[in-house]
């Protein structure tokens, strides 16, 4: 569907307190709207000139493209203002203060996280997933390895076989937190008010909002929860993509001006996802959001966990056996394997 910013309620821009944070919003939406605008222009002139070889169309493409990107650049710098304004770094005292979700509470590096006791990344990959042969029977290390990259290692020299099982029910999704919490298996801190935001990605305008955002609103919820079962895994993921639209900034898109319409798709997939999160903090998804993030949802945090679902989603089985439901596969998701014969994936319903 067409994109258009959002028609924000009356009380949108209450929590906006400092002169600062409420221009830097506005005038996010602004650019917002004229980026969109252009962009519609834009996939017109495209569609309207295929395979036109005259100069008249490939000039029209060429004006439509010039005058889309100068705004897609003006975009990302009033997005880079609005972080800056919402950010807990900000000099100014009344500032409408963001902190990042996404920052373990010790402070540590992500590096430091994956071996400290607090995440203890062994013990949780051990409650979730069964290896066969066990832990203790493998070569295994968590932490850092010589070249910097954090996870789980596994010196495969000795030749041993290793199967891992990732049971449905212990992956990461609404369907299986809905199901542990109405069975009581939550973790101890998953209380009512945990219910409830589970509760109200149902219903009223989250009815049409797509089943991968719903996973990122859990992710980004979880983030804030260190009793959460699953917070060793969310602390866990990278901080940054290198390799989804949605975070690639207008110079990395520009890159593929050579092709108007492969750039024009470029360039939706990360306005796609600031729609979003303009719809659901300034349009119908704001109750909700102010309700489940009392302290803001950063827009850096939305559009990392928009990065981490898109990159690592799948659809399973759901284990009633009635279709597929999405999820994040802790574990699975953080494999770099060859393509040798002997990895291999078989799915089943567990």
């Amino acid at each position: 569907k067409p994109l258009a910013p959002p028609a924000p309620p009356p009380d949108a821009f209450s929590s906006f307190q400092s002169p600062e944070s409420l221009e830097a919003v506005k005038a996010f939406m602004r650019d917002f709207s004229v980026c969109m605008g252009l962009h519609s222009k834009l996939t017109s002139a495209i569609t309207s000139n295929v395979g036109v070889t005259t100069r008249d169309g490939i000039s029209e493409v060429s004006t439509a493209l010039s005058k889309f990107h100068e705004a897609f650049i003006r975009l990302d710098s009033a997005m880079d203002a609005f972080r800056a304004s919402t950010s807990s770094s900000s000099s100014s005292s009344t500032a409408h203060h963001q902190p990042s979700l996404f920052t373990p509470p010790s402070g540590a590096s992500q590096a430091d996280w994956w071996s400290s006791p607090q995440a203890d990344m062994s013990s949780y990959l051990a409650d979730i997933v069964k290896i066969r042969p066990r832990y203790d029977e493998l070569p295994f290390k968590v932490g850092t390895s010589e070249q910097g990259w954090c996870g789980l290692f596994y010196d495969g020299s000795t030749g041993s076989p290793v199967s891992f099982e990732i049971p449905v029910k212990n992956m990461f999704g609404v369907g299986q937190e809905k199901r542990r919490l109405a069975e009581g298996l939550s973790s101890p801190d998953d209380d009512k008010e945990y219910g409830r935001f589970l509760e109200g990605l149902s219903g009223g305008f989250m009815d049409d909002v797509h089943e991968t955002v719903k996973l990122q609103l859990l992710l980004c919820y979880v983030a804030k929860r260190p009793g959460h079962r699953h917070y060793p895994y969310v602390m866990s993921l990278p901080k940054k993509y290198t390799t989804v639209g949605a975070t690639w900034r207008a110079e990395d898109v520009g890159k593929l001006r050579f092709d108007p319409s492969l750039y024009a798709k470029a360039a939706k997939g990360r306005l796609a996802a600031v729609h979003l999160y303009l719809m659901l903090t300034l349009g119908p998804g704001k109750a909700f959001v102010d309700a489940s993030f009392p302290s803001g949802l950063p827009l850096a945090d939305f559009m990392l966990s928009n990065a981490a679902v898109v990159s690592r989603q799948n659809m399973v089985p759901r284990p009633d056996g009635e279709g597929n439901e999405l999820v994040l596969t802790p574990l699975w998701d953080m494999m770099n394997h060859s393509a040798d014969r002997g990895a291999c994936v078989e799915s089943a319903v567990v």
